[in-house]
């Protein structure tokens, strides 16, 4: 038997199956090839100028709550006062992602949100043009 708390659970649920299928759907449109991984929502974003990639993933959390994750590189020496300055300067200059070292000495990208469903498709255009907007400045990270 199934017990219902409260709608907002149930509603809960359904938004978060929604949002990873409007993502799907949007990758689709915009025929870019994914990977689904357990829920994580991953696809190559290549810059031509600079001649390379890279590989963003989606992770949905609870409701509409979405994080964006981007590894650029892993540092593999001591980390310096300029590999702080990079991240610094990105960090100015981007609009919707903060970089910054994790634990394991990667330099990531990421963004948490709440995407609102009826603007999901539009917020991935804005956030997706961003990255391809820093092409130089990923490059210098």
């Amino acid at each position: 038997m199934v017990k219902w708390k409260k709608d907002g659970d149930i509603m809960a649920f359904w938004q978060k199956k929604k949002a990873s299928d409007a993502l799907i759907k949007y990758l689709s449109l915009k025929q870019i090839n994914y990977k689904d991984d357990n829920n994580l929502l991953s696809f190559e974003l290549h810059y031509p100028n600079n001649g390379y990639s890279i590989y963003p993933y989606f992770a949905f959390k609870d409701d509409l709550c979405v994080s964006i994750i981007v590894n650029i590189r892993r540092i593999i020496n001591d980390i310096t006062i300029k590999d702080y300055d990079k991240i610094n300067r990105f960090n100015n200059k981007s609009k919707f992602f903060q970089a910054k070292i994790n634990d394991e000495k990667v330099v990531v990208l990421e963004y948490n949100a709440y995407l609102e469903y009826d603007l999901l498709f539009e917020k991935i255009d804005d956030i997706l043009s961003s990255l391809l907007a820093l092409e130089n400045e990923l490059d210098q990270l």
